[in-house]
């Protein structure tokens, strides 16, 4: 048996020590190795060469269920090289659980999980990988909303102005978000005299009227 202790070093009492995973201790220095408190009921963790009470350890290296983050502490499954409570493994779209179903499930390339049908009538409308910044799931083209050069779901969002529901067509002026008629009347906001269509770009002012930047070759 070593002379000193495993922690300090300090030279240890023959009558007084703690010896665990063929090392010993001072009593005082028996310790969790992470929290530095003592081992509940005496019960410790080894692991990589330390030791860590049963909270420390759960917090460390227990695995966590990937559906709700929390330990898995009893039966578990792994599936898409990730471990679920069976509980937790479900369509993302129908909910219901993918253990019972019979039908496969697969993944989807935001990270979510579905059923085989609702898997292919995704698939049908073409992953197109953009990823909502809000919900964290896949923005089809007909809901993209680009807002501060981020893509997101357009129904997320309100008009800054009537307040009504967002969808595709939305624009934005200045970082705020606008329904089209808004847009279209706010007060910065021009419309050209040639093709009577908002000017949200280049403009050009003649003739006591404003023109899309590009008629400004015309000759008037």
């Amino acid at each position: 048996m070593s002379e000193t202790c495993n922690r300090c070093c300090e030279k240890l009492d023959p009558n007084s020590y703690v010896a665990a995973e063929g090392k010993v201790f001072r009593p005082d220095c028996f310790k969790c190795d992470h929290c530095f408190d003592d081992f509940p009921d005496g019960q410790y963790f080894y692991h990589q060469e330390k030791f860590y009470c049963k909270d420390c350890y759960e917090m460390l290296y227990a695995p966590i269920c990937a559906g709700c983050s929390c330990i898995l502490e009893d039966t578990y499954i792994i599936a898409m090289g990730r471990k679920w409570h069976p509980d937790c493994l479900i369509c993302s779209t129908c909910r219901k659980p993918l253990t019972d179903s019979g039908a496969g499930f697969k993944q989807t390339p935001d990270g979510r999980i579905l059923c085989s049908t609702h898997y292919e009538l995704e698939l049908k409308k073409g992953f197109d990988k953009e990823i909502c910044q809000i919900c964290f799931k896949i923005v089809y083209k007909d809901e993209l909303l680009r807002h501060k050069g981020e893509a997101y779901h357009a129904y997320h969002f309100n008009c800054v102005s009537c307040k009504c529901e967002l969808d595709f067509t939305a624009k934005e002026i200045n970082g705020e978000l606008y329904c089209l008629p808004c847009h279209d009347n706010h007060e910065s906001i021009h419309i050209c005299n040639a093709c009577h269509t908002p000017i949200e770009g280049r403009r050009i002012f003649a003739l006591n009227a404003y023109w899309h930047g590009f008629v400004s070759e015309r000759k008037f």
